[in-house]
């Protein structure tokens, strides 16, 4: 057997060169920030770069994983610091970007609106960072993008919703422990894009949360069940039994 072989890792085909280090596509990340704003909508955070919208993204680090890579761009395009952030995908079409051959790795994050005005609070600071644009998913037909950006939001946007049909609150857009069920159906009707029937909603969520005990305080009205959520996965159910009304 070749030696050539022998020092290759991995089962390599010995009719197949080993790749030059130098003749391979540029690997970034980008990342996809979800939040619902105060007008009932599912929002995507851009930044502004030369005059054109983009996801906060960044290129690889020798000697860095996909997830840190994706996080620091966070940090340096938003200075936003998440709890989870979630893979979504790999682009690699050559020639999907302008600037050469670009493999890029897709993550989402979904994130409470406090957080963002805490960004559009510093953009207006004394040390902002890049300009920042808070664009609902509903108008993104009309926002130019390159490199199938576009992609990534919808793909971040179907598995959000989809998470959504499942479980109470997955992604924790409301940061409290205790919450109403008025509440989370707010939340599933923003992100699902429709009204949800109040008796559907509460029969198909119900089992998935824990009733503390406690009811809310000062608010109007009847005082309302505060509930937590489970934190086992709820089971996918028959696509018939998907809908909330």
């Amino acid at each position: 057997m070749p030696d050539a072989y022998l020092s290759r890792p991995g089962n390599i085909s010995p009719n197949i060169a080993f790749p030059d280090p130098n003749d391979r596509p540029a690997v970034s990340t980008d990342i996809a920030v979800l939040t619902l704003t105060p007008e009932r909508e599912l929002a995507v955070v851009l930044i502004d770069l030369d005059g054109q919208r983009q996801l906060p993204g960044t290129f690889m680090m020798p000697g860095e994983t996909l997830k840190k890579s994706a996080r620091r761009a966070l940090s340096e395009c938003l200075t936003l610091e998440v709890g989870e952030i979630h893979l979504l995908d790999v682009l690699d079409e050559p020639a999907r970007d302008p600037r050469g051959w670009m493999l890029s790795i897709s993550f989402f994050a979904a994130v409470p609106y406090s957080a963002v005005e805490l960004l559009l609070a510093e953009e207006h600071g004394p040390n902002p960072p890049y300009p920042l644009a808070l664009v609902p998913v509903s108008d993104l037909h009309v926002t130019s993008f390159t490199a199938n950006q576009s992609q990534v939001i919808e793909q971040a946007v179907d598995k959000i919703t989809h998470e959504y049909a499942l479980r109470p609150d997955p992604y924790y857009f409301i940061p409290a422990e205790e919450v109403t069920l008025f509440d989370l159906r707010n939340v599933h009707e923003i992100v699902r894009g429709k009204k949800i029937l109040k008796d559907n909603f509460r029969r198909r969520m119900t089992p998935h949360l824990l009733d503390t005990g406690h009811v809310t305080q000062g608010r109007l009205g009847k005082p309302a069940r505060l509930y937590r959520r489970r934190q086992v996965r709820v089971p996918r159910p028959p696509a018939q039994e998907t809908s909330l009304g």
